[in-house]
């Protein structure tokens, strides 16, 4: 799990249905409104939510499909050692 910083120095954790959040090769990403179009399913990239997923989606998905579904899906942050360093906005 990953986490990010608010208010406070509260952390937050981006894993739930209304703000889901994945890393991929290093770069986080806001996957929230793939959740309902995911051929997959809800629980598919659920269960990847708050966490590196890069070794999963590579697993299950041909590179080309992968790099043309990532710039369609909005980079939010970069992760470095668990954390979230910088947010795009």
């Amino acid at each position: 799990t990953f986490f990010l910083f608010g208010e406070g120095n509260n952390i937050i954790s981006k894993d739930i249905i209304q703000e889901c959040w994945i890393a991929y090769e290093s770069k986080v990403y806001d996957v929230t409104h793939w959740l309902a179009k995911h051929p997959g399913g809800v629980r598919s990239i659920m269960s990847a939510a708050g966490q590196d997923a890069t070794s999963v989606m590579k697993s299950l998905h041909h590179p080309s499909t992968l790099n043309t579904m990532m710039k369609r899906t909005r980079q939010v942050g970069v992760l470095i050692d668990s954390h979230i360093h910088y947010i795009f906005f």
